[in-house]
């Protein structure tokens, strides 16, 4: 079984399984995420595998604030910017077109958000790049909102940061990298939220 240590203690071990190419799980605001390099193809490769995930699927990243965002997406629209303002740090994952440093298994898009929580954001900030962040359960089944689900569900995780419980309920994915947006999952972010970005800048 993977191994738990308190989020504030166990940072920097987290960054030595990630460097060494190792799969983490670590809290966020909505749930519980699995975390790997994302130009690692082992441990993109493991998280897959651990997930049960069909190949087509994509992970999200997570980001520690928009400067990270550069090479990583190409063209940034005004509405992406406006709603960076408003929702970053939060549950708010943008699908951007992707830029030339974007992980090749990313295809034309990037999925990406800065996390609300500060811990997450240190931890991606020492890395000193995106991560990949996916909901740490198998595919199709719930996500886990604490340290001990993740350790009962996923014991092939090299070490999980405990951080107490999570909400529970999922980033909102829009898709800004088409002509027109697409809200391809609600979650935390609710319509009403959007509604009045959608009205002026979309």
């Amino acid at each position: 079984m993977a191994r738990i240590v308190p989020f504030e203690k166990g940072t920097e071990e987290a960054l030595e399984v990630l460097r060494s190419g190792g799969v983490i799980a670590y809290p966020t605001e909505t749930v519980y995420g699995l975390g790997a390099d994302p130009w690692g193809p082992k441990a993109v490769e493991r998280i897959y595998r651990i997930k049960g995930r069909p190949k087509e699927k994509r992970f999200l990243l997570v980001v520690s604030d928009v400067g990270m965002l550069e090479e990583l997406v190409g063209e940034v629209p005004e509405a992406a910017e406006a709603l960076m303002r408003k929702f970053w740090p939060g549950p708010l994952t943008l699908v951007l077109k992707a830029g030339p440093e974007a992980p090749p298994w990313c295809g034309g898009t990037v999925a990406v958000r800065v996390p609300g929580h500060w811990g997450v954001r240190d931890l991606v900030a020492r890395f000193g790049r995106a991560l990949i962040s996916t909901s740490a359960n198998r595919s199709s089944e719930p996500p886990a909102r604490t340290a001990g689900e993740v350790a009962g569900r996923l014991g092939e995780v090299d070490l999980i940061l405990n951080g107490g419980p999570c909400t529970g309920l999922p980033s909102t994915i829009l898709d800004l990298s088409g002509e027109s947006p697409r809200v391809l999952r609600w979650g935390e972010i609710k319509e009403e939220d959007l509604a009045p970005f959608m009205r002026r800048w979309l």
